[in-house]
């Protein structure tokens, strides 16, 4: 893979990772439920975590030499035309947009984890697919118990 290739790859999962993360910062903002506070506080935490290790990874363009190029599909295209993750959707649109968000980024980490020849970058991957399907999991569990709809009341922003 040449490294512009690699580097745009790397550019567009840490962008996913950067619309997750604000994403999540802003409801655990906004909430009033403590819990749920918590569970989108650690996403957020998560996602800042990912950026980071991504972009060290971006800063060794030599690693592009040890990635190859799949005939599995383009993983620069973005999946469907999405919304992009808001606080303005309903909780019901913004948690299943959430989850099938998460659910896409272990795909596209397991992807590149098949593309990679070098042990550490594939690990990361993995280890990044493995966090986006807890991820997955937590929203999904959030969605479907008795805390879901209620607590996500939010409260009101100071004016400016």
């Amino acid at each position: 893979m040449d490294k512009q290739h690699y580097q745009q790859m790397i550019s567009v999962a840490i962008f996913r990772e950067v619309e997750a993360y604000t994403f999540y910062r802003e409801i655990a903002q906004k909430v009033r439920d403590p819990e749920v506070k918590s569970l989108f506080d650690w996403l957020a935490d998560q996602e800042q975590e990912h950026e980071e290790q991504l972009d060290r990874i971006r800063s060794q363009p030599e690693l592009a030499g040890k990635m190859t190029v799949a005939l599995e599909g383009n993983l620069l295209e973005e999946p469907e035309a999405q919304p992009k993750l808001s606080v303005d959707m309903t909780p019901d649109e913004a948690l299943a947009l959430a989850i099938i968000k998460e659910r896409q980024a272990a795909e596209f980490y397991e992807s590149l984890s098949r593309r990679s020849e070098d042990d550490t970058i594939c690990r990361l991957c993995l280890e990044l697919a493995k966090m986006e399907l807890g991820h997955e999991q937590a929203l999904k569990r959030l969605q479907t118990g008795s805390r879901s709809l209620e607590s996500w009341e939010v409260a009101a922003l100071p004016e400016a």
